[in-house]
């Protein structure tokens, strides 16, 4: 979806502005990543308890959330530098900078910066919503924008048990095209060649004999006029 450069701004600026509202849901996540020429930024945001239930800390409502925060600190920078799994085409892309920061309301705040890359599809992976479960109960909302090319690449959520998206996402021609390839680069299997069964050579032996057996009329005639010239002979004596 191509979108006008003048109104780019006002896209990221609704995207970022809905992360506060939609993570009000205690459950759900929202992160949205910027690609762009020079870096690709993934922004991840969650409410407090949430953040410390995924690091591994218990939230406790007695002590305050910024002594909380500070303690838990060291689990949620390796929480948020794990969150997600980036791969360009095969291509792993490791992060090149994390930074974790308490937000507005409380709301725990991931910048993940990545190294920029050609390669496509993106492949991003939620590992940090726990075990590929559907018990887990934890979701996030990731959108990609292409801030190169001015256009959305795609929105989609994930879940624990279903925690991988593409970008661009495949579509069914490209899978059928594939398919297609792949059917005519296969071996075509030939059906058995039969020779055919070996003649009986002629018995020259037969041959000769058959070819003795056919008249010669010249003989013939020869052997009569021989035999009636010997009668013609004999009664004129």
């Amino acid at each position: 979806m191509n979108i006008p450069k003048g109104t780019a701004l006002l896209i990221c600026l609704l995207v970022g502005g809905s992360v506060s509202t939609r993570a009000h849901d205690p459950y759900e996540i929202t992160s949205v990543a910027y690609i762009h020429s020079n870096r690709i930024e993934l922004f991840v945001e969650m409410e407090f308890p949430t953040g410390m239930t995924l690091a591994g800390q218990k939230p406790v409502r007695d002590i305050a959330v910024l002594s909380q925060f500070e303690t838990a600190l060291p689990r949620l920078r390796e929480l948020a530098g794990s969150f997600f799994n980036l791969t360009a085409g095969n291509n792993v892309v490791l992060p090149l900078s994390t930074n974790v920061e308490l937000g507005v309301e409380d709301h725990i705040r991931f910048q993940i910066e990545f190294k920029p890359t050609p390669y496509r599809p993106l492949r991003l992976v939620a590992r940090g919503l726990g075990a590929e479960s559907s018990e887990s109960p934890y979701g996030t909302s990731l959108t990609v924008l292409d801030m190169v090319n001015q256009k959305v690449l795609g929105q989609t959520t994930l879940f624990a048990g279903s925690p991988t998206a593409e970008f661009p996402p495949r579509t069914n021609e490209a899978s059928e095209t594939t398919t297609a390839a792949i059917e005519s680069n296969a071996p075509v299997v030939m059906p058995p060649i039969t020779a055919p069964a070996p003649q009986p050579a002629p018995n020259s032996a037969a041959t000769t004999f058959t070819k003795a057996l056919k008249p010669n009329w010249l003989v013939v005639a020869a052997t009569l006029a021989a035999l009636f010239i010997i009668l013609f002979a004999f009664f004129r004596r």
